[in-house]
């Protein structure tokens, strides 16, 4: 009983994770990109919060 409480949080939890971590890429990587003078270093973020998504689905 208590287990099954435990792993719904649980998965509330990651996926609430998941939901904050793709609003957070959606506003550093797109919005911003307009405005964005140095494509570079907007592209490595990108990159990186790409990488931490994917990480994070593997949960």
């Amino acid at each position: 009983m208590i287990q099954s409480i435990v792993k719904k949080l649980e998965h509330y939890r990651i996926y609430n994770l998941k939901r904050i971590y793709r609003e957070i890429l959606y506003k550093k990587c797109y919005k911003r990109r307009i405005r964005q003078q140095n494509q570079n270093i907007l592209k490595i973020k990108c990159e990186l919060w790409r990488k931490r998504m994917k990480n994070l689905q593997k949960l």
